[in-house]
């Protein structure tokens, strides 16, 4: 008897403390539980979220349990869905490109030209200086300034000019369309094309089509008027085929018709082969052979001249 009152007293003394840490176990479980319950809602009626909230705050932390490591922020990511485009690249093709410059980019010009006459008359030499700005979307600004260097240094006709281009709003792949004003002012009075008129307007819709990966169509409309010493009208009209055998190589032939009516009033008939290479993407070389004039020889009282135009320049395109 003794010793089977000494084994029940052992084993009262051993299962009252085991019995403590199995009740502060499942009240750890159960605060944690609470915690879980305030976040979906059905904590407050358990009243094991507040429970949970206690043991935050201040309770003792387990000794058994290792503590949690802090959870990274989780990094920066992009929308789901969302997609960075990277504008695109101004096209090498002369078919494929827009009628005005991309926004923010500007293309200086310079070019040498030489006017030929089979007559009497002076053959001029010089260059030009121009550069067109990109302004926003679809519209572009410029200037145009020539100088003669022979027979005598003479400026020629300042030119301004300002085109946007209407091709979004047709919404037709491989056709441009756009609309430009050109404004002259004559800077001399012994080189000019506008036959010694100190001003002229001319507005203008350039057009492109593009029929094949080589071929292409062009045309534009041009109406103005010169005023001052001499006045007139010009309507005009352009038409040309475009031949893109490499992306760095387009050849045009253009075929016009320009009618002035006023204190000058005859038929001019223009014709030139265009030609211009591109060896790497933002630099354009090209040279026109032409005859500003077939008509020209009607013009003069003695008759049998042609006017040959050459021109031969080189245009570069840069971004800010």
């Amino acid at each position: 008897m003794r010793t089977l009152a000494a084994l029940v007293l052992a084993l009262g003394l051993v299962w009252t403390p085991l019995q403590g840490a199995l009740a502060e176990e499942g009240e750890d479980k159960g605060g944690e539980g609470g915690g879980a319950g305030e976040g979906g809602g059905a904590g407050e009626g358990g009243g094991a979220g507040e429970g949970s909230g206690a043991t935050d705050s201040g309770a003792a932390a387990d000794p058994w349990k290792a503590p949690k490591a802090a959870e990274p922020a989780p990094a920066d990511k992009p929308a789901e869905g969302s997609i960075l485009v990277a504008p695109d690249p101004y096209p090498k093709a002369e078919l494929d490109r827009p009628l005005v410059l991309r926004p923010l980019v500007l293309e200086p010009r310079l070019w040498f030209f030489f006017d030929a006459y089979t007559k009497n008359i002076d053959n001029f030499v010089g260059m030009g200086l121009g550069a067109a700005f990109g302004i926003v979307d679809n519209l572009e600004a410029g200037i145009s300034f020539p100088l003669s260097f022979a027979p005598k240094f003479r400026p020629g006709e300042f030119g301004i000019h300002g085109a946007y281009e209407l091709s979004d709003l047709i919404g037709v792949d491989g056709l441009w369309l756009g609309a430009r004003l050109d404004l002259f002012i004559q800077t001399s009075h012994g080189y000019t094309y506008m036959y010694d008129s100190e001003f002229g307007m001319l507005v203008s819709t350039p057009f492109k089509y593009k029929f094949v990966d080589m071929f292409g169509l062009t045309a534009k409309l041009d109406l103005g008027f010169a005023a001052r010493n001499h006045s007139y009208f010009w309507l005009g009209f352009e038409v040309g085929a475009m031949v893109q055998p490499i992306d760095w190589v387009v050849i045009e032939l253009l075929f016009g018709l320009d009618g002035w009516i006023g204190d000058y009033t005859f038929l001019r008939i223009p014709l030139t082969l265009r030609t211009a290479f591109t060896p790497i993407a933002d630099l354009d070389i090209f040279l026109d052979f032409g005859m500003p004039d077939l008509n020209f020889q009607n013009h003069l009282i003695s008759g049998d001249a042609f006017w040959i135009q050459i021109i031969l320049g080189a245009a570069y395109r840069f971004g800010f």
